[in-house]
């Protein structure tokens, strides 16, 4: 059956591209594939032409995914055209890398440890024993990110030793982690791989069995495969591999995803080749646009170009608001009688919150994608939290132990202690800061600041829940703490800020404790219902479509989160360019209409400009300018209204350089000459 026949059988609407990629199936093949061009409709064309054109055995043939969704949908998608077959293996990497363990317990009679699937539990009795302390949630999902990190890189002990957290000496923790797998006969998915590749490496016989019998690999969503999951692949491949992907669309390099293997594939695959797959068939042109011309910038990349299969449609707009918290109601009013699916999109989880509480107080639907409550748990967050509540219990001593050490009192583990003992002699129920200032050891200057402190939290009463929180970090001085934090103080500030927008929706102290609750239960139980808003973190949005977009919080510090200018240095420039990819899949995402929102202003402060945006508009001002280079050409003479008869002696995109009848010199821009219509 030729292909044109085998398109005809299964119905099947082919590019001149996509029809190139499914009729080569022999040798060491790359497709690069843009956003929206029928990646996965070309994987199970091709898997189809192998199976009925070409007499490939379907046990031949082994098809990698990046998740078990992506695995499911590739079933599902190749069962709707050509039927179920059971002898097709559709896997993610980890899945086959069991089926690699177990032919090595078959082939030496050892049992492998046993996987576990949950590990926090683990990572935190390890801390408290280390570190002596309670960790959150965050600190061990960052410990989690980093161990995930070491190993899917291939890190070396030395390479470990240099990975930073601010929580803990992180190669003492990873350590302890290795040793107590290994002292209990356990084992982690990270460690499947670990396993699987040292197997594969080490014998012969099992890696011949499975390279003999998968003889045709497929892998999807390459750039998000990790180095070590590459070198596995590498060890599988006899003649023929087939690996689909896009260096552009790479953004999980927390996860350790590796698109250097796609840039370096005809290094790894000798005798290689690289198709393309360009047209995209989602995305206006205007969106299309600014998404190629942004992409650009980056130096890491195989050169390609978007081309758009739909007509022209709306024009993307940036829309600037003066104030942060100005934004959520501006969300509310253009969405809450919509009926168009839109997707809501940001950097971080944490920029839902005000606009979840905002659609709950007006009873807008909408479903949260993947929402997480790390926020919520947050030390700053907690902090806030108990300053209120100690303000309503001030004879609450565990409270007061959260905080004592937080309001630059200087006031110690010992002093507290000597205020316990007090405590218990007197009545529980006497306010603790008054007992504070009879303690012996608290000096004439500390008994001022705890005086002062109380008198400016006796002014609350009077103070709605906004002006409360300024309170807490001015007055009471718990800004100058976080201040001293390691963290960035990017993080604390987009934290206060959330706080600051919830808080204006919720003037009233107790209530808005109480909102605080109610939002992070929202958030933890999801949402299925129905509904065309939908909001999401880009990273959760990949793979998706959505009829529109908004993306919200596009300044400087959040998209991006570096400046464009550390990228000069080599060791940023591959950060940058993780973040311009990030903006990138959140810009393809689109399939008729684009909005890109930013702020003047959070709070009263000015916020600086994105990077990104900035890029966008002088990309868009290249491309007006590209329109000007046909109307002038060298040598033309135009008709100045002020210098007369000019001849064009200069061009190029942005300026002509005009030389007047008297001889002199004059550089125009070239927007405002076509404008003026100075053409003779």
């Amino acid at each position: 059956m030729s292909i044109n026949e085998f398109m005809d059988k299964y119905k099947l609407n082919l590019n001149n591209q996509q029809k190139e990629a499914v009729e080569n199936i022999n040798g060491k093949i790359l497709l690069l594939a843009v956003p929206g061009s029928g990646k996965t409709t070309v994987i199970v064309s091709r898997i189809g032409y192998m199976i009925y054109c070409k007499n490939i055995s379907p046990e031949n043939i082994l098809t990698l995914t990046y998740s078990v969704s992506a695995t499911k949908d590739m079933k599902r998608k190749y069962s709707n055209i050509f039927g179920e077959n059971n002898k097709l293996q559709f896997r993610t990497i980890n899945s086959f890398c069991v089926s690699v363990i177990r032919e090595f317990e078959r082939n030496t009679g050892r049992k492998a440890f046993e996987l576990f699937r949950n590990n926090e539990e683990i990572l935190s009795h390890l801390y408290i024993k280390l570190k002596k302390d309670f960790p959150n949630e965050t600190v061990i999902k960052d410990i989690n990110s980093q161990i995930t990190y070491a190993n899917n890189m291939l890190l070396s002990d030395e390479q470990i030793k240099q990975i930073k957290n601010d929580n803990i000496d992180f190669y003492k923790i990873y350590k302890e982690y290795e040793n107590y797998k290994i002292k209990n006969k356990i084992m982690d998915f990270d460690d499947q791989l670990k396993y699987a590749y040292s197997i594969l490496k080490n014998y012969k016989n099992i890696k011949e069995k499975f390279m003999n019998r998968f003889t045709y690999i497929n892998v999807d969503e390459a750039q998000d495969t990790s180095k070590i999951q590459h070198e596995i692949i590498k060890l599988l491949v006899n003649k023929n591999i087939f690996m689909v992907g896009d260096e552009d669309q790479s953004i999980y390099k927390f996860r350790a995803a590796y698109p250097k293997a796609l840039l370096d594939f005809e290094k790894v695959y000798k005798n290689s080749k690289v198709l393309y797959m360009e047209t995209n068939y989602r995305s206006t042109p205007e969106i299309l646009q600014i998404a190629n011309n942004f992409i650009k910038q980056n130096v890491n990349r195989k050169d390609k170009n978007i081309i758009p299969y739909r007509k022209s449609g709306q024009t993307v707009k940036i829309t600037e608001i003066e104030n942060y918290e100005d934004q959520y109601n501006y969300l509310l009013n253009i969405l809450k009688d919509s009926n168009e699916q839109t997707a809501i999109l940001y950097r971080n989880n944490e920029s839902a919150i005000p606009l979840i509480d905002i659609f709950m107080k007006n009873n807008v639907n909408f479903k949260i994608k993947e929402g997480e409550t790390l926020f919520f748990n947050h030390k700053l967050v907690k902090d806030i939290k108990n300053f209120i509540k100690f303000y309503f219990e001030p004879n609450n001593i565990k409270i007061f132990e959260e905080i004592y050490y937080k309001i630059n009192c200087g006031i110690s583990k010992n002093i507290i202690n000597k205020l316990k003992i007090k405590l218990n002699r007197i009545n529980n129920n006497a306010n603790i800061l008054d007992v504070l200032t009879t303690i012996d050891e608290v000096l004439f200057w500390q008994i001022r600041k705890i005086n002062d402190i109380k008198l400016k939290m006796s002014f609350w009463k009077n103070k709605n829940t906004y002006e409360i929180i300024n309170s807490i970090l001015k007055d009471l001085e718990y800004e100058e703490f976080i201040k001293r934090k390691k963290e960035e103080k990017n993080v604390y500030l987009q934290k206060i800020n959330i706080l600051l927008s919830i808080a204006k929706q919720n003037p009233d102290l107790k209530k808005f404790l109480l909102r605080l609750d109610e939002l992070e239960e929202k958030i933890k139980e999801g949402n299925n219902e129905e509904t065309n808003i939908i909001l999401s973190t880009i990273h959760s949005s990949k793979g998706l479509e959505y009829d529109n977009v908004i993306l919200i919080d596009v300044i400087q510090g959040i998209l991006p989160c570096i400046d464009k200018t550390d990228s000069k240095n080599l060791e940023k420039l591959d950060e940058y360019e993780e973040e311009v990819r990030l903006f990138y899949v959140g810009i393809t995402r689109a399939k008729n209409v684009l909005k890109i929102f930013k702020y003047v202003k959070q709070f009263g402060n000015y916020v600086e400009s994105s990077d990104f945006i900035n890029e966008i508009l002088n990309n868009n001002k290249k491309e007006e300018n590209k329109k000007y280079n046909n109307i002038y050409k060298l040598g033309d003479v135009i008709n100045h209204k002020r210098f007369g008869k000019c001849k064009i002696i200069g061009l190029d995109n942005e300026f002509i350089i005009i030389k007047c009848k008297n001889g002199v010199k004059k550089k125009l821009n070239l927007e405002i000459c076509i404008e003026k219509k100075i053409i003779s």
